[in-house]
């Protein structure tokens, strides 16, 4: 083949030509996880939380693909979506960046738009 392409036959005048390589088919996509990826699953399924939007609960089935917490979400989700405090350690990869994150937008979702310089959430990591 000349440059990547790949000579044609003669066509019925004698005529050669060159065509562009195949295309790869690409692979299909992988199923959406039932937790996190690569994280262990407590069995208790994101569904099971009451205080949660509708909105938010067809982003975590539908967009993020989710159907079970993992075991730091289903011991810390409860507690910060009804407001309360929570201090969690767990190791890189468990789901706490979930855990906070989802009572934070719910929280700043009810509280709508307020007039003035209002905050609602604040976050501190080292």
């Amino acid at each position: 083949g000349a440059g990547g392409f790949a000579p044609l036959p003669a066509n019925g005048n004698g005529a050669g030509g060159f065509a562009p390589p195949p295309m790869p088919t690409p692979a299909p996509a992988p199923p959406p996880p039932t937790a996190s990826p690569n994280m262990i699953s407590s069995g208790v399924a994101f569904s099971s939380l009451t205080n949660v939007s509708a909105a938010t609960q067809r982003a975590i089935r539908e967009v993020l693909g989710y159907q079970y917490m993992t075991p730091v979400q289903a011991q810390t989700l409860p507690v910060c979506l009804s407001g309360g405090d929570v201090i969690a350690k767990a190791k890189t990869g468990t789901g706490k960046t979930m855990g906070f994150l989802l009572p934070s937008i719910e929280r700043v979702v009810a509280a709508g738009h307020a007039p003035g310089r209002a905050i609602h959430v604040l976050v501190m990591s080292p």
